[in-house]
């Protein structure tokens, strides 16, 4: 059990033992009370929970056979005061069981079983609506959960569709919303087993048909929406498995149809969208089975569903949407697959979407449908007039222009009609015979304007934003060589904009400014790292062919997505080397007049990088994001196509380091590309026992000779380097492939030396010199490495002698136990922040601990022979140290306030330690207050 989940695991038994208590309590009016806080107690513990180790705990408490949620719930059916309770623990294990599906592996194994048997048990004995409705959307979600699961047999489908089938026998006596939960079951029953199913799929179909019959025909009484919408959903479920086509059973598939429309077209105000939603889904989902049915009633349907498309409900119209889209896709291909009986329809939809587009006051809600009509009736178009698909093309891209490539105002909500344009763009693109020249430039800054406004979108329209964007960019790769550079010039316009962005500087009281504004919307300045997830997916674009995005004519497209991806890799190879070329990243040293008051008292250093200040700002900004942003992608993404980038990229990054040897990041940079060599195994037969055959032996002899000069030159310059700089030029030459290093030892042998003194005070270094100690040990000779082991071995006792603070104080999770106050607005967030802090707190001290595993098996690794030298004599010069004072005479005095005397202590022989203490121990709390306490003394 992980430190931080006993007090979480603690709370969620205490309070399950408290709910059990309440159970045997006289008042029960105070009980029952008491169990809907507890209830609400127990929700906050558990939908906060960070790891799924604590998940999986809670779920095994939550459980319990003895003192769990089910065990109450079967417990207190006798008892009508606690029915509220009831209730808000079906409610509660309904938004449960979505959290443990995704993240405790095989839990429905253990638990599925036990909480369909409480579910029916419950429904039996607890005849009210206000119990029965949340029992069956309970019921409901194990059975949508455990789809995919080995537990069917144990689920006795069959069992529960007798039990609620024979339940319509009464149905009269049953309330609206339970009968309708009881038809929507039913339906998912044949949804998600249908080999259960089989032989109850004909009487499914009566039932709902004959229900929806007596609700939506009858001209004496008001329909019963519950019902109602229940049979619609329950028959979306049944269609997935149990089709019913206009060409299997038309006139089944005519009535749904009617159905259908009739609940997206009310005759009459709703108040409740049950039923409408209801209707959509049907639709979004099942389209495709009404064919001749949509096209003889399209006006209707199109009209319903853009009228719908404006809800003020936001889901209603999410929904709306989606249904829409299935509407226009399966109606734009029925009209591909016969062009001259479908004209008429052709030019209806063509004319509504021209005049939206065209119409500058069109609103998002239409200017939406038209930009989706446009591409999903471009192949019918294309088909009819071919002239007509250069006009959607115009009219689109002008229309793109007028709103995202003006200087005017534009509204934040037309962003997010931009994916859509693109994607509308991109498959009028792939119809064209010719693309028109002159508006090319005008896409490639749609697309630079997309990339740069990724980061403003949710999670989930990322997704969209980048697949329109690929869309794009496979419809121009489909077109011809000739238009690469096109991509080209995306790439690194869009690199460009990537390493405009401001530094991203963690510092606390922005990240707690941040933390009190809404996370939606551009709530935050992007930085580099906000682009990350764009570029990574642009270049894993060969992983989507089978995602079924590229649709319709795309689908012969597919194979060239590989090739995609090594062209967009090239690309922005090429426009990094084009980036650093453009920089300025020259410094000055600020003199005279120039330097400001600090600088003007500054101590003499001699350390090359002080007092100077760069020439351009901007240009070693947009560097330093160029460096974190590509140095996470190429270690990350497709390092086989790095392979023929390895000589021409670390060339030109050391001529440009030479010119500027104080900039870091071409250290960074340089290592990178060796540890990505490393992975790739580029050096493989080069060095000790080279080839001299081939072209592309004779290429990497080169490269490798090129670092071997370089790494020497920067282990000699680097003696006078401090910080950053430092830590940069031992990370590259630590990163050296060790047949570099076996050539010359003597003269990188110092560099890790240094790497794992600093290391004691900086883990990143630690870890570096850690795997190349480990690098150096497993492949360089033994007769080579031995005279190194005596003065580097040594090092590591310091990373053994260190102690982390595994006693972490339990008070961290003291915030956990005032859970009761859950009225106030901000609780939420406080709640959120301090198990942030408090976890930030528990694992302060892991990568200590890691650093010291890693030294204890490196020395079992290399065994008693070679170990013992951890142990050597210390050296003359550490033993000097000891003896050489600082100062001839004692001037730090401190006279002790004391009330009757003050005595004088003297404080230098302390400071050497102090200050050793200050600089290399590992310990953080060390660290700190030994550097507090050396700062009187200056």
């Amino acid at each position: 059990m992980s430190p931080t989940s006993g007090p979480t695991a603690g709370g969620v038994h205490g309070l399950l033992l408290t709910l059990h208590e309440s159970l045997s309590d006289e008042d029960v009016r105070g009980a029952a009370l008491r169990c809907h806080d507890i209830v609400g107690d127990l929700g906050q513990e558990c939908m906060l929970t960070p790891s799924d180790h604590e998940v999986a705990l809670q779920t095994s408490l939550l459980f319990s056979k003895d003192y769990g949620l089910l065990c109450f719930l079967r417990k207190s059916l006798s008892s009508d005061e606690l029915r509220d309770a009831r209730v808000d623990i079906l409610s509660f294990l309904d938004k449960f069981l979505d959290k443990i599906s995704l993240r405790v592996r095989d839990w429905e194994k253990t638990y599925a079983t036990d909480i369909k048997d409480t579910c029916m048990v419950v429904y039996t004995k607890d005849k009210l609506a206000k119990s029965r409705g949340p029992v069956l959307d309970l019921l409901i979600k194990v059975l949508q959960t455990t789809k995919a699961s080995t537990v069917v047999a144990d689920l006795k489908v069959p069992d529960i569709f007798n039990k609620f089938y024979m339940e319509l026998c009464q149905k009269n006596k049953l309330p609206d919303s339970v009968l309708g939960k009881i038809y929507e079951l039913l339906g998912v029953l044949a949804e998600v087993h249908p080999n259960e199913m089989v032989n109850n799929s004909d009487r499914l179909y009566k039932a709902f048909l004959g229900e929806l019959k007596e609700q939506m025909t009858s001209s004496t009484k008001e329909p019963k929406l519950f019902v109602v919408a229940g049979c619609l959903k329950g028959l979306t479920a049944l269609m997935v498995n149990f089709t019913k086509t206009m060409d299997e059973d038309p006139t089944t598939s005519k009535d749904i149809f009617q159905y259908a429309l009739k609940a997206i077209s009310p005759q009459m105000e709703m108040t409740r969208y049950a039923v409408m939603f209801a209707g959509l889904k049907l639709f979004g989902r099942h389209a495709c089975q009404f064919s001749t049915c949509l096209m003889d009633h399209y006006k209707t349907i199109f009209e319903a569903m853009s009228k719908l498309c404006g809800h003020i409900n936001a889901e209603m119209k999410k929904t709306s949407y989606y249904a829409l889209e299935a509407f226009l896709k399966q109606v734009a291909m029925l009209v591909a697959n016969d062009i001259e009986e479908h004209k008429g329809k052709l030019k209806f939809f063509m004319q509504t979407f021209c005049g939206i587009i065209k119409t500058m006051d069109s609103t998002h809600k239409e200017l939406s449908i038209a930009i989706r009509g446009y591409g999903l009736f471009a192949a019918p178009c294309k088909k009819v007039c071919p002239q007509d698909v250069d006009l959607m093309y115009t009219e689109l891209i002008q229309r793109c222009k007028q709103m995202y490539l003006t200087e005017s105002d534009r509204e934040d909500e037309s962003f997010y009609q931009l994916p859509s344009f693109l994607d509308s763009i991109a498959s009028v693109l792939i119809h064209l015979d010719k693309i028109p020249e002159v508006y090319t430039p005008l896409l490639e800054r749609l697309l630079v304007v997309q990339i740069d406004s990724f980061p403003q979108y949710s999670e989930r329209m990322q997704t969209t934003c980048c697949r329109a964007i690929l869309k794009v960019l496979v419809a121009m790769a489909s077109k011809g060589p000739v238009l690469w550079g096109f991509i080209s010039s995306v790439v690194h316009q869009g690199l460009i904009r990537v390493c405009s962005k401001p530094l991203l500087i963690e510092d606390k009281e922005a990240e707690n400014a941040a933390e009190s504004q809404m996370r939606t919307g551009n709530w935050k300045v992007p930085s580099s790292q906000n682009y990350l997830a764009l570029y990574k997916s642009l270049l894993n674009c060969h992983l989507l062919k089978d995602t079924g995005y590229l649709d319709g004519a795309f689908e012969s497209q597919n194979a060239a997505l590989k090739s995609l991806s090594q062209l967009i890799y090239d690309e922005l190879v090429k426009s990094i080397l084009r980036i650093v070329e453009k920089l300025d990243l020259s410094v000055q040293k600020v003199t005279g007049e120039e330097a400001s008051e600090d600088l003007a008292h500054a101590l003499p250093s001699s350390d090359p990088t002080a007092h100077l200040l760069p020439n351009k700002v901007k240009d070693f900004t947009a560097f330093i994001n160029l460096v974190d942003f590509c140095s996470e992608l190429l270690l990350t993404r497709h390092l086989d196509y790095f392979e023929s980038w390895m000589y021409p990229l670390s060339h030109e990054l050391i001529l440009h380091s030479i010119q500027n040897p104080l900039v870091s990041g071409f250290y960074k940079l340089l290592s990178v590309t060796m540890k990505i060599g490393k992975r790739i195994k580029y050096y493989q037969g080069v060095g000790l026992k080279s080839s001299e055959s081939g072209q592309m032996d004779s290429v990497k002899s080169a490269c490798f000779s090129l670092f071997s000069k370089f790494g020497k030159e920067v282990c000699v310059k680097m003696k006078q380097y401090k910080d950053e700089l430092l830590a940069s030029c031992l990370t590259f030459v630590l990163s050296l492939h060790h047949n570099i290093i076996a050539l010359d030892i003597k003269a990188y042998s110092p560099a890790l030396e240094a790497a794992l003194k600093l290391g004691l005070s900086h883990v990143p270094l630690a870890n570096t010199g850690l795997d190349a100690l480990e690098d150096w040990s497993n492949y360089i000779p033994l007769e080579i490495m031995q005279p190194c082991y005596t003065t580097i071995l040594p090092l590591l006792d310091g990373y053994l002698k260190t102690t982390a603070n595994d006693s972490k104080d339990d008070n961290n999770w003291e915030v956990i136990s005032s859970a009761s106050a859950r009225s106030d607005k901000g609780y939420s967030r406080v709640m959120t922040r301090l198990l942030k802090q408090s976890k930030q707190l528990s694992v302060e001290d892991a990568p200590l601990v890691s650093v010291r595993l890693r030294v204890v098996k490196l020395l079992g690794h290399l065994g008693g022979k070679l170990n013992r030298n951890l142990v050597a004599v210390v050296s003359s010069e550490e033993i000097m140290k000891k003896f050489v004072a600082w100062d001839s005479e004692k001037r730090l005095n401190f006279a002790v306030p004391f009330s009757d005397m003050k005595p004088v202590i003297f404080m230098d022989p302390f400071l050497p330690r102090i200050s050793e203490l200050a600089l290399s121990t590992i310990d953080r709390q060390t660290k700190v207050s030994s550097g507090y306490s050396g700062f009187p003394y200056h």
